[in-house]
């Protein structure tokens, strides 16, 4: 699948209004980053598990969890060994291991500088059912399946908001899933309406970040809205051609491990500026020294083919020749 450019661009965008956002609140609303991060996560898995179902009639299970292992698991290894040593004790680091650190906060637990991992908590519950939903649905139902689920989770969440429920509404996965269930439905929609244009999108983002502080009333409400607005960006990001800004496109392709140290670190130190700039640096040797080289040798790994029956038989007979 081809790679948008300008999907990296809006991960850049995104993660830089999470990390000013907890760098002193700097930008009131950059908690609704994450939100653009749960749009784009279900937009991207689903354009790539649907063209795969398409494509071979079925999803390869084993490969696509080998490949969310091998993104994601060698950065959350090293930042959560980090602040073991650190706090000289693993406890903190299970709920993140085990991405249970959403619910862990919803049931009381300790507020940790591992914290922030709650949304790759929701993420990865994600990871866990979607490929199977994916490969039971034909192209022909795909549609009418998403639009049956969107409704469903939009319906849920507005009844969560209702009865007060705030803390449930923000941290957990089921309410959750309106964000990453409108990703996945503008990676199905076959036509996208003439009247819709993209290019207003991310800096209606960037507007209501900058505006709208996540102590206000409005902000759980106006959640659903900042969820539509980025189904558009995303799904129009081509469109827009400052994110394909080198700068921006950078801080995408360094966000999942800028996304991992910045919180730890904003919660250790005392000044904000040095705590983001070492999480940039950081992450930035990270991903050069340990993520992209596990990318690349995966893929590597992926792209060599399958030995022909012929010269797997050749091979054991010149084994059984040898001994």
């Amino acid at each position: 699948m081809q790679r948008i450019r300008a999907l990296d661009g809006l991960r850049g965008m995104a993660v830089l209004l999470v990390v000013l956002f907890h760098a002193d609140e700097a930008v009131p609303g950059g908690s609704y980053g994450v939100t653009i991060f749960f749009v784009l996560s279900g937009y991207l898995i689903t354009r790539l598990l649907a063209a795969e179902r398409d494509a071979t009639g079925r999803v390869d299970y084993r490969r696509f969890f080998v490949r969310r292992a091998r993104r994601l698991l060698p950065a959350l290894l090293i930042v959560s060994a980090t602040w073991a040593l650190i706090s000289g004790s693993w406890r903190d680091t299970l709920p993140a291991l085990l991405y249970v650190s959403n619910y862990s906060t919803l049931s009381g637990g300790e507020w940790t500088p591992l914290h922030h991992t709650w949304s790759l908590a929701v993420e990865e519950h994600f990871y866990l059912i979607w490929p199977f939903l994916i490969g039971l649905a034909s192209a022909r139902h795909r549609s009418r399946i998403l639009g049956g689920l969107l409704a469903a989770s939009v319906i849920w969440r507005a009844f969560v908001l209702s009865a007060g429920w705030e803390r449930w509404a923000y941290y957990s996965t089921d309410a959750n899933s309106v964000a990453i269930l409108a990703g996945c439905a503008v990676a199905v929609l076959p036509k996208w309406p003439r009247w819709v244009h993209g290019r207003w999108a991310p800096l209606v983002l960037l507007l209501v970040t900058t505006v709208v502080s996540h102590r206000t009333a409005a902000y759980h409400w106006l959640w659903f809205a900042v969820v539509a607005v980025a189904a558009v960006a995303v799904r129009q990001a081509p469109q827009v051609r400052w994110l394909e800004l080198p700068p921006l496109r950078w801080f995408g392709t360094i966000s999942y491990g800028l996304y991992l140290w910045h919180y730890p670190l904003i919660r250790l130190m005392a000044a904000p500026a040095a705590s983001v700039a070492l999480s940039v640096t950081l992450a930035a040797v990270m991903w050069y020294s340990v993520e992209r080289p596990v990318l690349r040798s995966a893929a590597v790994t992926a792209s060599r083919p399958l030995p022909s029956p012929r010269q797997v038989g050749a091979r054991r007979i010149t084994k059984s020749s040898s001994s």
